[in-house]
């Protein structure tokens, strides 16, 4: 799973908050601007009142099987009521797309470690279950049976 994380990296210089967005310094106090911008490459976010945070999320799953179970695995999980969080999920072929906006940038931060910790237990799910073969009836009575008793 490879995660690929669309935003800016702000910093503080002289006073301000600075960031780095496609190869252009920007400064500015503004830090609506700054999460605007960092979900700039979204085109499915929803445009954010002035208090808001955000952040949009690829993460590889390498087929798009694999990112379409996850997806509608991850999409039963709620936030809890207290984080006041909302979270889009979509795909995009092998890459599960998520958008996360919150006006608390701390249950933001909180949010986006919820989202990593479940899709890598379901990633290490399927990986598991997605081993298994399915054997017929006929297989399983055609295959050399193991002798009963004990071995000295």
């Amino acid at each position: 799973m490879t995660a690929i994380v669309k935003g800016a990296q702000p910093r503080i210089v002289d006073g301000c908050l600075a960031s780095s967005v496609g190869g252009i310094r920007r400064t500015t106090r503004d830090v609506t601007h700054l999460c605007r911008m960092a979900t700039a490459d979204c085109a499915s976010t929803p445009v954010q009142s002035p208090s808001q945070h955000s952040v949009c999320i690829r993460l590889d799953f390498e087929s798009e099987e694999k990112a379409a179970m996850i997806c509608r695995t991850l999409a039963v999980d709620k936030e809890p009521k207290r984080s006041c969080a909302v979270r889009n999920m979509r795909t995009e072929g092998s890459f599960l797309i998520v958008d996360i906006t919150c006006a608390d940038a701390k249950f933001l931060q909180k949010s986006i470690q919820n989202m990593f910790d479940m899709a890598d237990l379901a990633k290490q799910t399927f990986d598991k279950v997605g081993s298994y073969e399915y054997k017929s009836a006929e297989n399983v009575a055609s295959a050399p049976q193991k002798k009963k008793g004990r071995s000295s």
